[in-house]
């Protein structure tokens, strides 16, 4: 894939997440939140998560544990 393919590619997932779709917005969490795709930013991939965690979105709900244990982008809480 080319470079400009694969910016469109990224761009349209970035769309399809502001519309609500919840695949593209777990997708461009987990994005975030590995650094690939994106540079990696937990500050973002934990807004994302969180929008599906409200959501009951299970995996979310998982990763955001996941975070508030490691300390990624959220200050650390193991109770949480």
């Amino acid at each position: 894939m080319s470079k400009s393919n694969y910016a469109l590619d990224v761009k349209k997932l970035e769309e399809r997440a502001w519309t609500g779709e919840i695949q593209s917005r777990y997708d461009l969490a987990l994005s975030f939140y590995r650094g690939r795709h994106h540079k990696q930013n937990f500050e973002v991939a934990f807004y994302w998560f969180d929008l599906l965690a409200a959501q009951k979105h299970i995996a979310s709900l998982y990763n955001l544990g996941i975070m508030y244990l490691a300390g990624d982008g959220i200050e650390k809480d193991e109770l949480r």
